[in-house]
């Protein structure tokens, strides 16, 4: 053991070279997703097929390695196999790397922007710092409600005639909202209300996180007749704001207790500006940290989605959908290992990175704070 404990700071890689592969593998990663067409498609000079092409002297379930002689004498090769159609795996792997990462960016940058608006909305602002009376709250809620039928409703039915009905239902509805608003506002005006916004963000998170994230994803999954991959960035990036907007809220509580917001509040600053510039660059160290682990487990979900066939389209190439291929024939172990492989090393890319920046975060080395300017 004395001997194993000499030698073992020897064996030890630096963090910042962990990072830095990292960083290369994630590089060679978008590049493999923005130049696919380039990389792998028919007649090219690195991968000389297309995701989905499968000729007629290609055979099916051949191992990685495999060479073929084509119809016009030259001889193509397929490094890592062919699937049951035929279609070489390589390429279908170099055209799934744009799917994955257009759905962990897609779906990380949604969750980002809402919780962006709700965790600093709710921490800076809180229960009682802005007020409403039951006059604004009924007008705008009837105007929004009469706008939607408004917009969703033409007036004219299947036969091609107005349905009198719904236009009469809808004028009586606006009638109504006028009436109570010009007989009731004497006595809401004067009766003004704080309005709770931390307490509503704070019970839409404790809701969220009582319900599984993947259960209430497959739940959604279930009631959608036709996916795609827009619908499939959409939903995860909509669950999954929970967790950093609880981290933006307790930075935006902590940071609103020190001095210089104190200052600039006293030096007449609106809170927009106090918030958008002061506040917010002064939290942008834990959201970056949260970034990266959204951005692996987006991936994870859409690959297991697809694995179960509820994700993305089939017509569409991803590395869930080609391990769920990989089930029909067992001795196929290239069609399960290399698309595995590839979402191992891409979770892994983002673990690192999340890592690096809690560490560097927790030892103080990126993080500038802006009241001090």
């Amino acid at each position: 053991m004395m001997y194993l404990e000499k030698y073992k700071t020897f064996f030890r890689v630096p963090r910042d070279m962990v990072l830095i592969g990292a960083v290369v593998a994630l590089v060679v990663l978008v590049v493999a997703a923005i130049f696919a067409d380039v990389i792998a498609r028919d007649g090219g000079d690195f991968i000389a097929f297309s995701p989905e092409t499968s000729y007629r002297e290609t055979k099916i379930y051949q191992s990685p390695g495999f060479e073929e002689l084509a119809s016009d004498g030259t001889i193509r090769k397929h490094v890592l196999g062919t699937d049951q159609q035929g279609r070489d795996v390589a390429a279908r792997l170099i055209h799934g790397t744009r799917v994955a990462l257009l759905v962990g960016g897609g779906s990380t940058m949604i969750s980002l922007l809402i919780a962006i608006f709700l965790g600093s909305v709710a921490g800076y602002y809180g229960d009682r710092s802005i007020r409403y009376n039951l006059v604004d709250l009924f007008i705008g809620g009837g105007i929004v409600v009469m706008a939607v039928l408004l917009l969703t409703y033409n007036g004219v039915d299947v036969s091609g005639t107005i349905d009198i009905a719904n236009v009469i239902t809808i004028l009586i509805g606006m009638g109504l909202l006028l009436f109570v608003t010009i007989r009731y506002s004497p006595i809401f005006f004067s009766r003004s209300h704080y309005l709770p916004l931390d307490t509503i963000v704070v019970k839409l998170l404790e809701v969220f996180r009582a319900i599984p994230g993947l259960f209430l994803i497959l739940a959604i999954f279930s009631l959608i007749e036709k996916s795609s991959l827009w619908t499939v960035i959409w939903v995860i990036g909509i669950l999954r704001w929970g967790t950093m907007t609880r981290i933006l809220r307790a930075e935006m509580i902590r940071l609103k207790s020190e001095p210089f917001v104190a200052s600039l509040k006293v030096s007449g600053l609106p809170d927009r500006i106090i918030l958008l510039r002061h506040m917010l660059p002064n939290s942008i160290g834990p959201l970056i940290v949260s970034v990266c682990f959204y951005f692996s487990s987006a991936i994870l979900i859409e690959a297991s989605l697809s694995f179960l066939g509820i994700g993305v389209p089939i017509d569409i190439v991803s590395w869930g959908g080609m391990l769920n291929a990989s089930r029909m024939y067992i001795g196929a172990w290239w069609m399960a290992i290399f698309p595995g492989a590839l979402i191992f090393a891409t979770i892994l890319i983002f673990t690192v990175m999340g890592e690096w920046f809690k560490t560097s975060l927790k030892k103080g080395r990126w993080v500038r704070n802006l009241g001090h300017n």
